[in-house]
């Protein structure tokens, strides 16, 4: 095999690699949309009862599922980084954060008489949205900090 051939094959390796790993977080935020919209038509129906807590368990925990293996994971951190250079910040952040505003309901509807009701992951949610911040690249970052959709949900 000449240097040419091999060459084309390893470039066709790497790219259905990158193509495979774009679909997989493409997957992964149109997943965390369907869980992040069950939390908007949950959140105004308090006392929050079992069904609920459900819904904000499965939302925050993938959440924070994926802060942890941007954490955990440069290969991961790398890929997210690529895509997110190539699409919308703004559309990716509609589609996977909550507002800070519809977040402090949520909290709002957890908290009875000082005992927190829901998961740590509801709690712990700010933290988790800066883990996944941090691990973007600085360019990134600004811009997170700059659209309106990413920015106004910490």
């Amino acid at each position: 095999m000449t240097l040419y051939r091999w060459f084309i094959c390893m470039v066709a390796v790497m790219t259905l690699v990158a193509c495979n790993e774009e679909e997989e977080i493409q997957k992964w935020i149109d997943s965390v949309d369907q869980l992040r919209t069950q939390v908007q038509e949950a959140m105004d129906k308090t006392p929050y009862q079992q069904e609920q807590q459900i819904k904000f368990k499965n939302y925050f925990g993938e959440i924070e599922q994926k802060a942890l293996s941007l954490k955990d994971d440069e290969k991961v951190v790398k890929f997210f980084n690529e895509f997110v250079a190539k699409r919308d910040l703004g559309a990716i952040c509609s589609k996977l954060f909550i507002a800070k505003i519809d977040w402090q309901k949520i909290m709002k509807g957890c908290t009875r008489n000082r005992f927190f009701l829901c998961s740590e992951e509801v709690r712990g949610y700010p933290d988790i949205v800066l883990a996944i911040r941090s691990r973007l690249i600085p360019d990134q970052q600004k811009r997170f900090d700059e659209i309106p959709a990413c920015r106004d949900i910490i």
